[in-house]
């Protein structure tokens, strides 16, 4: 009885949101006009990986014990995919380390036979590097926060095909009912394999010439010092950084203190549908959000959406025992804020790294952000058992030092350009 209300209201929520967005149709088909050639491709095909990631996160958690696996794949792919080719890293090593790893698991009878697959399949961050230089290159700069907007419909939308998994894990239970999903995510792979072969093609970078192929450990340390000596690089990767280590502190125990008779004390039952919800706010809210100008608006996203963000942490520490109120209106609010911000800040990165260094530099920053950010669950967790409620204090406290960060990076932008400005015109007369 209690949930009624806010049943209800999520139903009409969801209502009144088709309403718009079918009035808004117009608008929207103008927007994935916008979307062309290889980045189309991607998109298209990125479900068939995304859904399944969603499936692995909620009924493998051992996926965590593929660290060593991801970095060495995101060092061999930022190298690889300057000699071999973006679409040939991509395609040939998502398409083997996907379809190995859940053979492995369809066929499994023991523990070592999961951890082999989990280890092959978080050997797939092999491709990211290729993947982020086939998507942004050869568009336009202006369309970017556009084309990663859409790209974070993808990857978050895959949520609402949770309940899918739910059902046949229901059915016929975890183990058979995992099998049947390993059996499906092998034909997804395939499937998009098929699709990613025939249309997907190399850009401009696609090789280096044998010459200027630099000595292997040389070219990363090259790499590594102009991201440490680059402002622009040193400010996404410390965003990037923060941002990896707030949002798996969160997604490890947000959970938790929602069910925790020391939080909030929800049902567990009750609680699944949030994801759900979250989801759908966020993909209706990502297709309404008007395109904007990066150059004169980037700020302002950056600051609003984390503003967002660490309000919707806030009100999770506000929220009072065994009522769901809060959690919806922060699922919201969490969910706007996640919208202006994620997409914004890669299209960012995106457009501050040179094609030809893009893949190495890539690989580069998110291999430092995920070794920074191994601490964040254990840290995470020894607050947590102090108080729960120091957990997300932490968090709140990283997305406030986010914020000043991110205005003090734009004011000492904003004094440089002042100060090169006046010399320029000092010089004209």
């Amino acid at each position: 009885m209690f949930l009624n209300r806010p049943v209800n209201f999520i139903l009409y929520f969801f209502k009144e949101t088709a309403s718009i967005l079918v009035s808004q149709k117009e608008k929207i088909t103008e927007s994935f006009k916008a979307v062309q050639g290889n980045t189309k491709i991607l998109l298209i095909t990125g479900v068939f990986y995304t859904i399944p990631m969603v499936w692995f996160a909620t009924y493998l958690p051992l996926y965590m014990i593929a660290l060593i696996p991801q970095i060495i794949g995101l060092i061999l792919g930022g190298h690889l995919v300057d000699i071999w080719g973006r679409k040939k890293v991509l395609v040939l090593f998502n398409t083997i380390c996907w379809i190995t790893s859940c053979s492995i698991l369809l066929l499994s009878q023991n523990l070592w036979a999961v951890l082999i697959a989990m280890c092959l399949l978080g050997f797939t961050s092999i491709v990211i590097p290729g993947w982020n230089c086939l998507f942004v290159e050869n568009t336009v700069v202006e369309k970017r926060p556009l084309l990663f907007s859409i790209a974070q419909i993808s990857f978050v939308g895959s949520g609402l095909f949770m309940p899918i998994a739910g059902i046949i894990v229901k059915k016929f239970g975890i183990l058979f009912g995992c099998r049947i999903l390993f059996g499906i995510i092998i034909l997804f792979v395939l499937f998009a394999f098929i699709i990613r072969q025939k249309n997907l093609v190399e850009t401009k970078m696609q090789i280096l010439e044998k010459i200027s192929k630099p000595n292997f450990v040389k070219e990363y340390i090259v790499i590594i010092k102009k991201v440490f000596l680059d402002t622009n690089l040193t400010f996404f990767l410390i965003i990037q950084t923060i941002t990896l280590f707030t949002t798996l502190a969160w997604n490890t125990y947000f959970p938790i203190y929602i069910t925790d008779e020391k939080g909030i004390g929800i049902d567990k039952a009750t609680i699944s549908i949030l994801p759900f919800i979250f989801s759908g706010l966020f993909v209706s809210m990502a297709l309404l959000m008007p395109q904007f100008d990066i150059e004169k608006q980037l700020r302002n996203r950056l600051l609003y959406g984390m503003r967002f963000i660490a309000l919707s942490s806030i009100l999770l520490l506000l929220s009072p025992s065994h009522t769901m109120v809060l959690l919806f209106i922060l699922t919201f609010i969490l969910g706007l804020g996640t919208i202006l911000f994620i997409p914004v800040i890669n299209a960012y990165g995106a457009n501050i790294m040179k094609d030809n260094e893009r893949a190495k530099i890539s690989a580069v920053i998110l291999i430092l952000a995920t070794l920074f950010s191994i601490l964040a669950v254990p840290v995470a967790g020894k607050l947590y058992e102090i108080n729960p409620k120091l957990t997300f204090l932490f968090i709140v406290s990283l997305q406030f030092a986010t914020i000043l960060f991110i205005q003090n990076k734009f004011k000492i932008d904003t004094s440089s350009s002042n100060k090169k400005r006046l010399k320029e015109v000092i010089n004209e007369t």
